[in-house]
């Protein structure tokens, strides 16, 4: 049998990690859209621009050990917080 990648508990490591930080990703820009300070479609516009760059530039530093939890967390964070105006929190 041919094997490729990560094993299925590094897989799971990364998805659990990767939830987590998005979680905490949209915790975070949704406070930041309670203060008034800060636009939410700023905020939205922002993060999908870092979450596609991310993605984008992923070959360049795949080959580094760790990369994929790297990019989990990054991914994570930025990604939850373009979703966050959905979270029900109003000015």
């Amino acid at each position: 049998m041919l094997t490729k990648g990560k094993s299925d508990v590094d897989v799971t490591l990364i998805m659990k990690i990767f939830g987590i930080c998005n979680t905490s990703g949209r915790f975070i820009s949704a406070i930041s859209f309670v203060t008034d300070k800060l636009d939410s479609l700023i905020i939205h516009i922002c993060c999908l621009g870092v979450s596609g760059a991310l993605t984008i530039s992923y070959p360049l530093y795949a080959s580094i050990d760790g990369a994929e939890f790297a990019f989990a967390v990054i991914a994570g964070i930025f990604i939850g917080g373009s979703n966050a105006d959905y979270s029900g929190f109003r000015r």
